[in-house]
């Protein structure tokens, strides 16, 4: 079984979602992480040896979009994991519907939703961050 996590965001994020990505690791045979030029000094933390490490900016360009939909199709991927809510990988479970995606949505205040309803329902499985509520809340980990 072949899986990707994306998770090209801030370091303090990485440090965060780290237990969630040893799960991952441990129970897939190769994993690919994408990670942020801001986070790659740090991915000792997330070396295993199925584990493979790749560098993605923060903010996507277009042709690293095109490159992720093109080692998407390349490779066999059973499983994507987006641990860094960014709008464009939330499009992807429309292309790969084969594919089991689970990810982690944002709520916040004024309805704001991140992905909205309509993408969520080809997601296969996700956890919702809410943003909006003013109590102590339990971790998405």
């Amino acid at each position: 079984m072949h899986s990707v996590v994306f998770k090209n965001d801030a370091v303090g994020d990485l440090a965060h979602s780290l237990e969630a990505i040893d799960n991952i690791a441990s129970s897939s045979e190769n994993v690919t992480i994408f990670l942020s030029k801001l986070s790659q000094n740090y991915s000792f933390l997330v070396k295993k040896p199925n584990v493979e490490i790749k560098i993605l900016n923060y903010n996507l360009t277009l042709i690293e979009k095109v490159k992720l939909i093109f080692f998407l199709f390349k490779n066999n991927i059973n499983r994507i994991y987006i641990l860094s809510p960014k709008n464009f990988y939330y499009f992807l479970p429309l292309i790969f519907r084969k594919t089991k995606f689970y990810a982690i949505c944002i709520n916040n205040i004024e309805n704001y939703k991140r992905p909205g309803e309509f993408l969520r329902k080809f997601l296969y499985k996700y956890e919702v961050n809410d943003r909006g509520r003013i109590f102590k809340r339990e971790s998405i980990k």
